[in-house]
């Protein structure tokens, strides 16, 4: 049983300030746990804005989704603190105040969490070099580390694609395709038993890739090499494959910039931190992947 005594005498898990200069590992396994709840948070953060929306749209009633969700929208905006005005505020309030309590909880445990996750990625060996790139922080870094670990494991950059979700994976015939989430269910068993072979082949993490293009969604709106690299391979794109729509185009590029990105952080990481395979460079990353 947890007592009053115990809680009082418990550290402080936001204070971090003694791990600095601690050994390698011992910095990649507290960020790797402080990732974890993070994540724990956010997913809870979340869970609760769209039960809280959600909440709002029903209050709005009616057959049609489109003014459900407009009308929603605007009476959760009023709920929160907004400028909007609607008649059924008062009443919404009161119903999902609990909802709203419950998610500001979280809030200072989310801020801390984050600010702690900041502070350890700039002891990284690595950090000089990420902070060079405009438009990538320290929490990007974090949550890289926290979701691969030491990049020094990987024996080469091909390995930390597919850790992150931007690998590409044999289909058979010398053929390969990129990583995706691949369903493993299927009422027929022979059909079933392939997909899930398939699925564990592509070991595709939604929750990784999502981490890695929100970097390449910010470094492609600032300017920077990676950017760069994004705009030529879009270029290459149109003229490679002219029946692709715009979108398709973009997120091409997108993701070939965020190998890149992947490969040179990848590289650096082994020439700081030791590793036999720290001179490959984005010269490997050929154009067709």
């Amino acid at each position: 049983m947890v007592t009053e005594k115990m809680i009082q005498a418990a550290p402080d898990r936001y204070e971090v300030d003694h791990l600095k200069g601690a050994p390698l590992d011992v910095l990649i396994a507290v960020i790797r746990e402080h990732h974890r709840a993070h994540r724990d948070l956010v997913k809870a953060n979340t869970s609760l804005t769209n039960n809280i929306k959600g909440q709002c749209r029903r209050f709005i009633g009616g057959e049609d989704f489109a003014t459900r969700k407009c009308e929603g929208l605007v009476l959760y905006t009023c709920i929160t603190g907004g400028d909007a005005i609607h008649p059924l505020a008062e009443v919404a309030f009161i119903t999902l105040e609990p909802f709203l309590r419950a998610r500001a909880a979280l809030e200072p445990d989310l801020k801390a969490e984050r600010k702690v996750l900041e502070k350890l990625a700039k002891w990284l060996p690595v950090w000089p070099w990420v902070e060079s790139i405009n438009g990538m922080g320290a929490l990007g870094l974090a949550q890289i580390v926290g979701e691969a670990g030491g990049l020094s494991n990987y024996a080469n950059s091909a390995k930390l694609w597919k850790r992150l979700g931007v690998g590409m994976v044999p289909v058979g015939d010398g053929t390969f395709e990129r990583q995706r989430s691949v369903s493993g269910r299927d009422p027929d068993k022979k059909k079933a038993a392939a997909k899930a072979e398939r699925a564990k082949l592509h070991a595709y993490s939604p929750q990784r890739r999502a981490i890695i293009w929100n970097i390449g969604d910010a470094l492609i709106k600032k300017q920077n090499e990676y950017r760069e690299v994004y705009l030529t391979r879009k270029e290459y794109e149109a003229e490679a494959h002219p029946d692709l729509t715009p979108m398709h185009r973009h997120r091409r590029a997108q993701r070939y910039m965020e190998k890149r990105l992947l490969l040179n952080l990848w590289a650096e990481w082994r020439r700081v931190c030791g590793g036999q395979r720290g001179h490959e460079t984005h010269s490997s990353l050929a154009p067709a992947e």
